[in-house]
């Protein structure tokens, strides 16, 4: 059945809309943890609509409006309509005439002739500074008024099943805060680097997702998010719109290239251990100690009791010495009364449980012949005691469900870090392919989030499987397992390669989120077990915390006015700012919202080809050619600019 194009098509529920913009303002500064929020007024629908809302939403007491006119160019009307409005809401507003400080911006700039368009959008940022200013001095939100036929999508990025990797494992977009560490790629180096998020930006979303899916990637984003990718023959790397990249067969996304660490890597490692009564100096290469530490993780434990042991005397030799007599002859007499007894020591051990015909045993055996360190053995097991080692794996935890690498390891260059990976792959690894891919098996949750981050750090690329509780009949008994990790580590790989013949366009609905991560621009994300770098969708020109009304297109946003009741000189007046002395933003574009609105639906929601937008409704086919080129050309706008490397 085919979808009608009309005004009717646009026709929306006002209480339900109404109703869940005031939540999410609520929910918005509530999760802040701010005082109250600013809104910029223009005497406009939108901007109208939105103070409205939010004074439903907090209270006119937790509602300031900004009037930021330019003498020269805002209709005086717009201000005594803004005016009328915020009285009429019972708000405080400032009016802070922004000519003189555009003037001294562009007295400053050394260009005789000045683009107009570059003064028109400047006014805009000066504005955006001037409400920051006020939200910074109050600790207020700040709320734009943008709405979908001036912004489209925003924001908006993946959905809510994805996670970011960040320093303490997977976390979901409600578990991220501002400060929190992530992993990014630098284009320069193509090395991966710890990156604080500033900002996480959450929304409720209603529309088309697209879903990159394969063996070992899975991504679900909206279609202006920006992905990272890789030019032919690794030349170079740059951001572009997901929806773009179905015009292409296959596209490739970047692997890291082996990071060179926060921290030096060290020359090498000594312990002082004491065995059989002796002490000496274990000197390990740093080899030997990283490969030891992961033959522990995948395979060792600590345990710490007490051994009790008959001795021919409870005196230790200076009790002896004062208790003993001498004869006639100066030699020591035997003690009269003999009384041995049993003494308890501590017995601090570490075993690893590896069998005599696994190669992991055989390395192990060398370094520790190599350093001096005595063990024993069973088929089955290594077992050291020495307190100094059972000391320093005790960090490392002391069971299977506990282990985990320390943060200090993790900051040391790939160089090192490649043989902790080498000694978890010998311990815990199996090898499906050992030429393309191995697979390491933990059941410690820490652990496993942990690894994905030491891949990427050496250069290499993994995927997590999750493995429930397992039942198995053993001796007649039921035995149930714990949950556990499977990692498939892929060798050799320099990029993902997706088809896009296997995307799929897909209805979303509910939270889509996106964080900032300034001088990157890009992180790593995990979707059911499978990793890929991805960038993050920034709406451009927004400036703002968050976006009430950016889902409505403008006619909506009309209808929502009518509904709350603002005057009639702002629901009826032609929504468009002016760019300079008599010339408006629609002037710009060949026809005016009502239209608009509904080439963008047609376009956008109802994925109609131009021919027959202009057919259904009886436009020149050249109007929704110019309405669909300049989408395409804001897309730059809702993206951070590409790179050349």
């Amino acid at each position: 059945m085919q979808r009608r194009i009309s005004i009717e098509a646009l026709r929306i529920d006002c209480k339900k809309a109404e109703d869940e913009i005031i939540e999410f303002i609520r929910r918005m500064v509530r999760e802040a943890d701010a005082k109250g929020v600013i809104v910029g007024l223009s005497g406009g629908i939108d901007s109208s609509v939105t103070v409205i809302l939010c004074v439903k939403a907090l209270g006119p007491e937790k509602v300031l409006g900004l009037l930021m006119p330019d003498p020269g160019i805002t209709p005086l009307s717009d201000l005594e309509d803004a005016r009328k409005l915020a009285q009429s809401l019972d708000i405080k507003m400032y009016t802070i005439p922004i000519d003189s400080v555009a003037k001294t911006f562009l007295d400053s700039i050394p260009l005789g002739e000045k683009d107009k368009i570059a003064v028109a959008n400047m006014r805009a940022r000066v504005r955006m500074a001037i409400s920051y200013f006020f939200a910074n001095s109050f600790d207020y939100l700040v709320v734009g008024t943008g709405d979908k036929s001036e912004a489209l999508i925003g924001y908006f990025c993946y959905d809510a099943d994805t996670k970011a990797l960040t320093s303490h494992g997977f976390k979901h977009y409600w578990e991220l805060r501002p400060r929190d560490v992530v992993f990014s790629l630098n284009f320069n180096t193509r090395q991966i680097e710890e990156a604080k998020i500033s900002q996480v930006h959450i929304f409720d979303y209603e529309g088309e997702l697209l879903h990159f899916k394969g063996a070992s990637y899975d991504l679900m984003v909206t279609p202006n998010h920006r992905m990272v990718v890789q030019t032919c023959h690794r030349r170079g790397l740059r951001f572009e719109p997901a929806q773009e990249q179905l015009n292409h067969r296959k596209i490739y996304v970047p692997l890291p290239e082996p990071w060179s660490g926060l921290t030096p890597s060290p020359n090498n490692i000594t312990l002082m251990i004491q065995q059989h009564n002796t002490s000496q100096a274990v000197h390990l290469s740093v080899k030997d100690f990283f490969y030891l530490l992961g033959l522990y993780l995948g395979d060792g434990c600590v345990y710490k009791g007490n051994v009790s042991a008959s001795v021919r005397s409870s005196l230790n030799k200076e009790e002896y010495l004062q208790s003993v007599s001498r004869d006639q002859f100066g030699r020591f007499q035997p003690l009269a009364h003999h009384q041995p007894q049993v003494r308890t020591y501590d017995s601090c051990e570490t075993f690893f449980a590896i069998p005599e015909d696994d190669r992991a045993r055989s390395n192990l055996e060398e370094i520790l012949e190599r350093t001096g360190i005595n063990y024993s053995t069973t088929y089955l097991t290594v077992r050291i005691s020495c307190k100094e080692l059972y000391t320093l794996f005790v960090a490392y935890g002391t069971n299977a469900l506990g282990k985990k690498i320390p943060d200090w390891v993790l900051k040391l260059p790939a160089e090192n870090l490649v043989w902790l990976l080498y000694g978890l792959l010998d311990s815990d690894g199996t090898g499906h392919d050992p030429e393309k891919e191995w697979v390491i098996s933990t059941s410690s949750t820490h652990l496993a989030y942990q690894i994905p981050e030491l891949c990427a750090k050496v250069g290499l690329w993994c995927s997590i499987i999750k493995r429930g509780y397992r039942e198995k009949l053993l001796r007649g008994k039921l035995v149930k397992s714990k949950p556990s990790y499977d990692i498939v580590v892929r060798h050799r790989r320099r990029q993902l390669t997706l088809d896009t013949s296997r995307a799929a366009r897909v209805w979303y609905r509910g939270k889509v989120w996106c964080p900032e991560v300034p001088g990157y621009e890009n992180l790593v994300v995990e979707r059911s077990g499978k990793l890929i770098i991805s960038g993050n969708t920034k709406y451009g020109d927004g400036g703002v915390d968050f976006l009430p009304i950016v889902h409505l297109y403008k006619t909506q946003v009309r209808q929502l006015g009518e509904y709350l009741g603002l005057p009639k000189s702002i629901v009826s007046k032609t929504p468009s700012p002016q760019l300079w002395r008599g010339q408006k933003a629609t002037d710009e574009i060949p026809v005016g919202y009502d239209t608009l609105d509904l080439i963008l639906y047609a376009l956008l929601d109802l994925k109609i080809g131009r021919e027959e937008i202009a057919s259904r409704l009886k436009i020149p086919p050249r109007i929704v050619q110019e309405v669909e080129r300049r989408y395409r050309m804001s897309i730059h706008k809702r993206a951070y600019p590409p790179m050349v490397k």
